[in-house]
């Protein structure tokens, strides 16, 4: 039996060559069917999210490991204004930087193949970044950009998964059924 541990090293030593390959690329082109089964708490691309916390009302408690969002302010121990925060840095692009780090599974923390403690690993990264999806604007300019870059790669069916009765308005409160299907009407 293989080493998980080097299954995983393999795809971190050989994602970015993977990626620039021709046949990556061809890959890309061709139709594909349908994507099934996709949370969209985990399809926006990471450089995407990290934008997003360019904005002057994402706050982030590094403590805690969360993002909050409010136009209203958080006066919430520990948080603090992204915007500020890459003020303390030495560029805002290290700060980034960081940010990924902290969303993304290293190499370390993927180490294992088997579900339980791979689970503990990932659900602290989904819920860093919880409140940027749930926030309306943010859910709605993520699913454009999610769909967008599907619609790129020729998927035809896109099912999306989605917990109804989570997402928030600018004063914090929980929109409704309907006002989350007006998001995916409008998109």
């Amino acid at each position: 039996m293989q080493d998980p541990s080097l299954v995983t090293g393999l795809y971190y030593d050989k994602y970015q060559k993977i990626k620039s390959s021709k046949l990556y690329e061809a890959l890309m082109l061709l139709p594909k069917p349908a994507v099934h089964h996709l949370h969209i708490t985990a399809a926006a691309p990471v450089d995407y999210l990290i934008k997003l916390t360019y904005y002057d009302y994402v706050y982030y408690n590094d403590r805690a490991g969360l993002f909050k969002v409010s136009k209203k302010g958080i006066k919430e121990e520990g948080y603090q204004k992204t915007t500020t925060l890459r003020q303390y840095w030495a560029n805002a692009l290290d700060f980034d930087s960081y940010l990924k780090e902290k969303i993304l599974l290293s190499r370390k923390e993927g180490c294992c193949q088997e579900s339980h403690p791979i689970w503990m690993q990932f659900q602290p990264k989904f819920m860093l970044t919880l409140e940027l999806y749930n926030y309306h604007e943010f859910f709605e300019k993520i699913l454009f950009k999610v769909c967008k870059l599907f619609l790129k790669q020729m998927v035809t069916v896109l099912e999306l998964r989605h917990v109804f009765g989570m997402m928030i308005d600018d004063d914090g409160n929980k929109l409704t059924v309907a006002q989350e299907m007006a998001i995916y009407h409008r998109v």
